[in-house]
């Protein structure tokens, strides 16, 4: 059988954005009934009607396209933020979603409702405390969080430390933060006294958001967003059109929680690239900043020949984790993780020593980092000797930053 096509595009605009996702019934039923969703960001006084409004205009002013019926429904603007960000800037790797002038770094975690990284862009810098200007969703009303970081470990704390510079804060559902004055404290590069300053930082301005979903889709889509981006044919029209190459990985949402953690061993489960059939995958984790840095070193010298992508291989190979060993702090090992053709995923149940891991948590919270560096290689059917890795979004190689690992170590099983 076929596999669906699965596209999805995104339309970013000042007051209005639309995250597009073309769903794969759109291919596997009948013409007529094509379904598109779409993930709507507007700005915070537009409501429902108006949104539905705006795509019955355009669908009367296009030609070449068509939908029978249309549904508005309110979403979490976490949500977007977070659809936004994965299908934007690729499902491998996150670049800011705010940047401050100041240069303080702030986005959301993947994989973590609520969850938002906070960077100072400096080790010697050390957030004191944080007031966030917040909206409670049940009441529309603003209130100030006052928060001081906790240790990384303490993972029921909304602010925690994650590594010098780096810190994590989580909001309750329903909770929107707007804005944030952050007291730092920088210490002298040249030992000189400690600099106490306050920094004003913005969280991505997400208004209201909506699930649309078009049923009964006709035609090419395309044109509807020409006609939702032409003033002459709506009323404050979308401004700039993103295009988007990354593919719509759908899940299905199970009654019981999909744990990763046995005892002393971590699942790491990833989707395929786009448009490639992989053999396997090559993963380094966990990683220090410090750490990441090394092994990206030692990636781009061996990629530095002409003919580096398809040496790699063998190179990663050789420092592969030895079968019935397990992983610990300090290793330098690659880990193999076979792709399934069957379900398109690498995933494999690492072994760790878990113990060791929690006490290094507890003793030196720095030197477990939760970088990740995969390399996806393909292995030529007719000649398996025949290896290289694959190009992703241009790279020969991704980096990662996984969440899940530091929040959830500490309650990892152990003997």
């Amino acid at each position: 059988m076929p596999q669906p096509t699965r596209r999805v595009a995104v339309i970013g605009a000042a007051f209005i954005a639309i995250l597009v996702l073309l769903m794969p019934e759109a291919v596997t039923a009948a013409e007529d009934d094509r379904v598109i969703q779409l993930a709507v960001q507007t700005d915070p006084g537009m409501n429902a009607f108006e949104v539905e409004n705006k795509f019955k205009v355009a669908r009367e002013s296009t030609k070449g396209f068509n939908y029978g019926e249309i549904s508005v429904d309110p979403i979490d603007p976490a949500s977007y933020v977070l659809l936004s960000s994965i299908v934007r800037r690729g499902v491998l790797q996150a670049a800011p979603a705010t940047d401050a002038p100041r240069g303080v770094l702030v986005e959301p975690i993947r994989g973590q409702d609520g969850g938002w990284w906070i960077d100072l862009r400096n080790t010697d810098s050390f957030l004191d405390s944080i007031k966030i200007t917040v909206v409670d969703a049940a009441t529309g009303k603003e209130r100030l969080l006052e928060l001081e970081p906790a240790a990384r470990t303490e993972t029921a704390k909304p602010l925690r430390y994650h590594s010098p510079g780096s810190y994590v804060v989580k909001f309750d559902k329903g909770v929107h933060p707007r804005a944030a004055v952050l007291s730092v404290t920088t210490e002298g590069s040249t030992g000189g006294s400690p600099r106490t300053e306050e920094l004003r930082v913005g969280w991505p301005d997400v208004g209201r958001c909506y699930m649309v979903t078009l049923k009964g889709v006709t035609g090419d889509e395309r044109r509807l967003f020409e006609s939702l981006k032409d003033p002459a044919k709506v009323g404050n029209a979308i401004k700039e059109l993103y295009p988007s190459t990354a593919t719509l990985i759908v899940g299905s949402f199970q009654d019981k929680k999909v744990d990763v953690w046995r005892l002393n061993e971590v699942l790491h489960s990833y989707m395929q690239p786009v448009n490639a059939k992989p053999k396997r995958l090559w993963l380094r984790f966990p990683l220090t900043e410090a750490q990441e840095s090394k092994v990206l070193a030692e990636l781009e010298a061996q990629l530095a020949p002409a003919d580096g992508f398809k040496k790699l291989p063998a190179w990663l190979a050789s420092r592969r984790l030895p079968q019935g060993k397990s992983l610990e702090p300090g290793m330098d090992s690659w880990v193999e993780v076979p792709v399934n053709p069957a379900t398109e995923r690498a995933e494999i149940w690492v072994p760790i020593v878990t113990r060791e891991w929690k006490r290094l948590m507890a003793e030196s919270p720095a030197k477990v980092g939760d970088r990740a560096i995969l390399v996806w290689e393909f292995e030529n059917p007719s000649n398996p000797a025949d290896r290289e890795v694959i190009k992703v979004a241009g790279e020969r190689y991704q980096r990662e930053r996984l969440g899940w690992w530091l929040t959830g170590l500490s309650g990892a099983p152990v003997e």
